[in-house]
């Protein structure tokens, strides 16, 4: 629809930054300051950030009601919390297994994979039994890595494993995985593929770095403590997003409102309105006799059907707002009225051809359409959509069913 529905490119781009440049810059910490020193510091940003991300997603969850972000935001706290508090540099003195580290990653990544796979919209229960139940699962799993060396005690040397085994790229492999799925599955969820994409990168660098870096211990601390500072920007970051596409939004028909709708016309969003720009306004004929002879229920799935239609066949060259009961309003930034008479003559077509039912019955749908296009800078674009509105009204006068355009007057 807009950019507000994107996969979140640029979070993802912070999440590379942070796993390359925390790599070369804890080197260069190291040499200045004291490595216990440096670890300290990160365990206290990684305690707080481990409370505040389930934090914000319990929180943000009657906002966007997502399973992804509540899910993520849950596990990822509990498994940083245990890494600190139960790690080489937590509170107790008892000697830590060697495979209690990388069985972390591990289930992070497990994590990241689900939280990606799963539904983003399920009931409230079921959100919280899934995580819940994830959640039984990650503690036992942290109880036996921590307190004994079996199973697990391959974990650590598939780590640290220097010849070349295909097992051992099973975690990149995963997370290729995640983010081919995330491209496709999280295209249009408000950022939220760059933020999985971005935690799974950062949880598979620290996997394949840590042997490799100047310090393991502190470099798992590092990726530990930024990957849950990461997840908590990107989760507020989605809320916020959501929430400003909520105002704009209308949630019957899933399409723009007409308060975006007004904000195209005065020119306070990102849209390039530069001429030709045109203006097109679709009237479903009839609508009022449709909502009297078989009701509202039947008229909500006319509006429906008439606004997938409308936003299959148009998007991404129009963009398409509910302009006020059976109206709707469709910006074709860079078309001129001739463009558009063909793609709404085939918008026309397809929703005559389409119809609907009540019951039983078939329900004839049809649609008149008016159309115009801003020629210069000087035309206001509410003068465009009057001018619309004029060729919606000949299109009715006329017999309905039919697109017209309309010129708008001279500045």
């Amino acid at each position: 629809m807009t950019n507000k529905g994107s996969w979140g490119i640029l979070l993802f781009a912070l999440g590379l930054v942070l796993l390359v440049g925390g790599y070369w810059f804890l080197g260069l910490l190291l040499l200045r300051f004291d490595t216990v020193f440096i670890i300290k510091v990160l365990f206290y940003i990684g305690i707080a950030a481990g409370v505040v991300v389930p934090l914000l997603a319990h929180l943000s969850y009657p906002r966007v009601r997502n399973l992804k972000v509540f899910l993520a935001g849950y596990l990822t706290g509990v498994a940083v919390l245990a890494f600190f508090l139960l790690g080489p540099s937590g509170f107790f003195s008892l000697p830590v297994p060697s495979n209690f580290i990388p069985g972390l990653y591990l289930f992070m990544i497990v994590v990241i994979f689900m939280s990606t796979i799963l539904p983003t919209f399920l009931k409230y229960r079921h959100t919280k039994y899934i995580t819940f139940a994830m959640l039984l699962i990650e503690v036992g799993l942290i109880c036996v890595l921590r307190t004994t060396t079996e199973p697990f005690a391959s974990l650590y040397y598939l780590r640290n494993f220097h010849t070349f085994q295909w097992v051992i790229l099973i975690p990149a492999e995963v997370t290729i995985l995640i983010l081919l799925l995330s491209v496709y599955v999280l295209k249009l969820r408000f950022h939220l593929g760059g933020v999985l994409g971005g935690t799974m990168v950062l949880f598979t660098g620290g996997w394949y770095l840590g042997p490799r870096s100047f310090n393991t211990s502190v470099f798992d601390s590092y990726i530990f403590a930024a990957t849950t500072l990461f997840l908590c920007i990107g989760i507020l970051i989605h809320w916020i997003v959501r929430m400003e596409h909520r105002v704009s939004y209308d949630p019957l028909l899933r399409i723009y409102n007409r308060d975006y709708c007004e904000n195209v016309l005065i020119e306070q969003v990102p849209v390039k309105t530069s001429p030709p720009f045109g203006i097109a306004i679709v009237d479903i004929d009839h609508f009022k006799k449709i909502n009297d002879t078989y009701g509202h229920k039947t008229g909500d799935d006319v509006l429906i059907q008439t606004a997938r239609i409308l936003t299959n066949e148009l998007v991404p060259e129009g963009i398409v707002c509910r302009y006020g009961g059976d109206e709707f309003v469709v910006f074709f930034p860079k078309k001129n009225s001739e463009k558009i008479k063909v793609i709404m003559d085939k918008v026309r077509k397809v929703v005559k051809s389409a119809g609907t039912r009540s019951g039983k019955k078939a329900i004839k749908v049809t649609v008149s359409i008016g159309i115009s296009h801003r020629k210069n800078a000087g035309q206001s674009l509410p003068k465009v959509l009057k001018a619309a509105d004029k060729a919606l009204y000949r299109a009715k006068k006329h017999g309905r069913d039919q697109v017209k355009f309309s010129k708008p007057s001279p500045p």
